[in-house]
């Protein structure tokens, strides 16, 4: 089980990542969140090539998890997060597949004070087309919309109104969150 400093405050994204490559971001989420519902977080492991989106892969109560921290783009309202795969080191990068045995995302959003995770079920992302199933390609990316974003274009509604179910605000109570914690099983 890798051991994870705190963050040097509560949190930043200015200061996204610590100094062993863990993003302050997720260290607020292992506090906050699975540490009071009991949660083990085990084999935790950077992934390099998305660092930059503080990428980490991890088990939970022995579910695989892949974690982002979603950036702010300039020009698009909501934020921006890669979630891919690659083969080998020399091959393409690809979508996640429902087969490739990942149960979990979460995607921590920021936006000044505003603060939440979305926590996203494989088998959701795949009904909404961002994991690969069977003969239906993936996606690479996807853009969240935290509830603090007004999104103006249609599909981006859309695609609000069922990313809104999987979000977790971290100004709710203390009871909303270990609720929460619930869906993780």
């Amino acid at each position: 089980m890798n051991t994870l400093n705190q963050p040097k405050e509560l949190f930043s994204c200015t200061e996204n990542l610590t100094s062993d490559i863990i993003p302050a971001s997720f260290n607020l989420i292992l506090r906050k969140l699975f540490e009071p519902a009991g949660y083990a977080v085990e084999d935790i492991e950077p992934e390099i090539e998305s660092i930059e989106y503080g990428a980490l892969k991890f088990t939970l109560n022995g579910q695989r998890v892949i974690y982002r921290q979603a950036k702010t783009t300039p020009k698009k309202i909501g934020q921006f997060v890669t979630i891919w795969k690659r083969e080998k080191s020399d091959s393409e990068i690809s979508p996640i597949d429902l087969k490739d045995g990942v149960d979990w995302v979460i995607i921590a959003a920021n936006e000044g004070t505003n603060f939440g995770v979305f926590i996203f079920s494989a088998q959701l992302l795949a009904r909404k087309g961002v994991f690969s199933e069977e003969a239906k390609a993936g996606k690479r990316a996807m853009r969240v919309y935290a509830p603090w974003t007004n999104p103006t274009a249609v599909q981006a509604k859309r695609t609000k109104n069922w990313q809104t179910e999987c979000f977790l605000d971290f100004k709710s109570s203390d009871a909303d969150l270990k609720s929460f914690t619930k869906k993780l099983g």
